[in-house]
């Protein structure tokens, strides 16, 4: 058995990669196609492929997993760039919240049983958990069904997202669980809420899931322990067949430690916690990240990322901020830099940092800790050091100048003296 196992398993892994590329275009294609359903055009040469190694009655679910590979590995790819080890980590990490880390197992039994893996992801504002969302959204397993060459759902289909934040509160029941027509002033007509609109082998995404009442946590938990729930002024349980992603940059332990959140939805959420990493992480492990991230950006928001225009934006993105820069806003903020290096190339400007954010600028060094005879700094030192100190927590030039009420160009002679000899 082991042997005929390893020999199964070799076969299949020439036959997928024999089709990748084919799988490939059809997702390209499909991606473009929302709401209609793609024949795959290669699917008699897989099943002519496989009818040698006696697996007829399991084509279907190989084709389906074929498709799901390759759609994990597209949208992995593209929602979470990066080569920095934080990213890499990342996308290992949703990698085998799709298919487990057992791929195996996954294709015996788990394929079926996702619903039952919610998962929470938690960062700061602006990391891209809603990109992370979107790639396992899109990576769900859709059966293929021979007779119509199509599988059964479109892939831009079976992802369903909201943010809880969006909602006023009298509304965030009725837009989660649905409503019955006359069930309240306004419904007119029935819904089926975003529990309904969830197709069975689909993603429910639910960003700032940290910002639900307390009642509405109490019927969510429901749902998530016997996967039925009540539309509002109905007394008929429907089913919910779908998986459940949710994120927030609240602290949901400080939350549950103040009432403001059920400790038992947490657990039911928390089958599998994914923590994104910041721009800061990112950076500080491979800072030529910010290069990547630069060419990302201007290939979707230009269509073309040539290597000279990567490079003078990249150039001005960077030459407007500290060296070690804080970025608050993360991957938002570096993405608005951009668009604004495009519009101004390197023209001092103000980073993208709340008022709430703004740092002191009383400097840690030098201070003087013995008798004044004992002071070596001169004061066009001392002007230095308080100048570079400003620029750290500031991070750009004319901020600074506004801040000390000098010329921006002196504060650049401070910040940079090797650049002005």
């Amino acid at each position: 058995d082991a042997i005929r196992r390893v020999i199964e398993d070799a076969a299949l892994f020439s036959i997928f990669h024999k089709y990748m590329h084919e799988f490939d275009t059809y997702i390209v294609k499909q991606n473009k196609t929302s709401g209609t359903n793609l024949p795959l055009p290669f699917a008699q040469q897989i099943l002519s492929d496989l009818g040698p190694l006696a697996l007829q009655d399991r084509a279907e679910l190989i084709i389906g997993l074929f498709f799901q590979m390759r759609r994990a590995f597209f949208f992995i790819s593209n929602n979470v760039g990066g080569h920095s080890e934080p990213v890499r980590k990342l996308r290992a990490r949703l990698w085998q919240n799709i298919f487990s880390h057992d791929l195996r197992l996954y294709l015996r039994c788990l394929h079926t049983q996702m619903e039952s893996f919610s998962t929470l992801l938690i960062g700061e504002t602006g990391v891209g958990k809603s990109q992370a969302a979107a790639a396992l959204g899109r990576s769900a397993f859709i059966p293929f069904h021979e007779q119509s060459s199509r599988f059964e759902a479109n892939f831009l289909d079976i992802y369903v997202t909201a943010n809880i934040a969006e909602f006023p509160e009298s509304l965030i029941e009725s837009e989660l669980f649905g409503h019955k027509k006359g069930s309240f002033t306004g419904a007119l007509e029935n819904y089926s809420g975003l529990l309904g609109q969830t197709h069975a082998h689909g993603v429910l995404f639910l960003d700032e899931i940290g910002e639900l009442s307390l009642p509405v946590q109490v019927k969510l938990l429901r749902v998530l322990q016997e996967r039925v729930y009540n539309p509002v002024g109905s007394h008929q349980p429907n089913r919910f067949s779908g998986r459940l992603v949710s994120a927030t940059h609240a602290n949901l332990a400080n939350k549950i430690s103040t009432g403001q959140f059920r400790s038992d939805l947490y657990y039911r959420l928390a089958s599998d916690v994914i923590e994104i990493p910041t721009l800061r992480q990112r950076l500080d492990s491979s800072p030529e990240e910010s290069i990547e991230l630069v060419e990302r950006i201007l290939l979707r928001l230009m269509g073309t990322n040539d290597p000279q225009t990567v490079e003078q934006v990249h150039h001005a993105v960077m030459g407007r901020v500290a060296k070690n820069y804080s970025w608050p806003g993360n991957l938002r903020e570096f993405e608005q830099s951009v668009r604004a290096a495009l519009l101004h190339g390197e023209q001092p400007h103000s980073p993208l940092l709340l008022p709430t954010h703004t740092p002191s600028l009383v400097p840690t060094e030098p201070h003087v800790s013995g008798p004044w005879e004992s002071v070596t700094w001169s004061a066009d030192e001392m002007l230095g050091h308080y100048v570079r100190h400003a620029y750290e927590k500031l991070g750009s030039f004319e901020r600074v100048a506004q801040r000390l009420k000098l010329d921006w160009r002196t504060v650049k002679k401070w910040v940079s003296p090797s650049k002005n000899e």
